[in-house]
């Protein structure tokens, strides 16, 4: 469990954190307990990821690898630990995201591939890095499943993070407002129709060429 006395180690590295440690963290008064319980709630699940770190040999910097980029790194999920996972996850994205927009020459290009992109929890950079990344070398690959809970993550965002993709793929959709979204993406499709001339006996068909549109990319009922 988080312990006060390992609060007052981490913040007395630097003065600022020795300051505020001394402002919110001293004394016994309702206003303090009530910040030990919201720490104690928020950190609990990232206690086994506490844990497993107290026992590895090797250390990896986020900072140090923005820098360099030696390695590839890979982000999973424990379903023995969803919840924990899935917030490391996002305390990660929060972390790597802050060091590449902090990076005004970066090394080389960054890759960053994020599935089932609505269920990361808000990454509170996304919208600085879909809008700048081009410029810093860094290509993102978003893939979600459903735009109206992408919306309760992003909230008014999302419009501005997904129209900064400059290449959309759309896969099969198994909700009508994301299918919606869809049609509205692809717009009104031109098809040009030919067809022959062909006699048989004194009967004679014609042929003509004729465009055809098409504003509706996704019709009604289960997306192909």
């Amino acid at each position: 469990a988080l312990q006060l006395e390992n609060i007052e180690s981490v913040m007395s590295v630097t003065r600022r954190g020795q300051d505020l440690y001394a402002n919110y963290f001293r004394g016994s008064s309702p206003a303090v307990e009530d910040l030990h319980r919201t720490l104690r709630t928020k950190t609990a699940l990232l206690l086994p990821a506490a844990a497993a770190w107290r026992n590895a040999t090797r250390r990896l910097s986020l900072r140090e690898w923005v820098k360099s980029q030696t390695k590839t790194i890979v982000l999973l999920n424990d379903e023995r630990h969803l919840k924990a996972s899935r917030e490391l996850n996002r305390i990660l994205l929060n972390i790597l995201s802050q060091e590449l927009l902090a990076t005004k020459n970066p090394p080389a290009r960054t890759f960053l591939y994020l599935d089932e992109f609505e269920h990361l929890g808000r990454i509170e950079m996304m919208t600085s890095l879909a809008h700048r990344g081009a410029d810093l070398k860094i290509n993102m690959a978003l893939a979600f499943h459903d735009l109206g809970t992408l919306k309760r993550v992003y909230d008014t965002d999302t419009e501005g993070i997904l129209g900064d993709a400059h290449f959309q793929a759309f896969l099969k959709l198994r909700t009508i407002s994301t299918s919606e979204w869809a049609s509205n993406q692809i717009g009104t499709c031109e098809v040009k129709v030919k067809q022959k001339s062909t006699q048989r006996g004194t009967t004679r068909h014609h042929s003509a060429t004729r465009d055809e549109e098409f504003s509706d990319a996704w019709q009604s009922g289960e997306p192909e």
